[in-house]
């Protein structure tokens, strides 16, 4: 019996209608444009090189 009233309750508080919707932005910017924010001094040191280095090799399948 405890079963039975463990289960139906499960099943009424899990059926609940009300959505916590998060707002997610839609994408902006042209095709095949990445947009990266860092620090100017970072970007143009070795992290920046680096960065640029992985983001210029093509990608199969992309």
């Amino acid at each position: 019996m405890k079963f039975k009233i463990i289960i139906i309750a499960f099943l009424i508080f899990s059926c609940n209608k009300r959505k916590n919707q998060v707002y997610i932005p839609e994408s902006n910017g042209r095709i095949n444009d990445v947009m990266i924010v860092m620090n100017k001094n970072d970007w143009e040191n070795s992290l920046g090189k680096i960065i640029r280095e992985g983001l210029s090799q093509p990608y199969d399948g992309l």
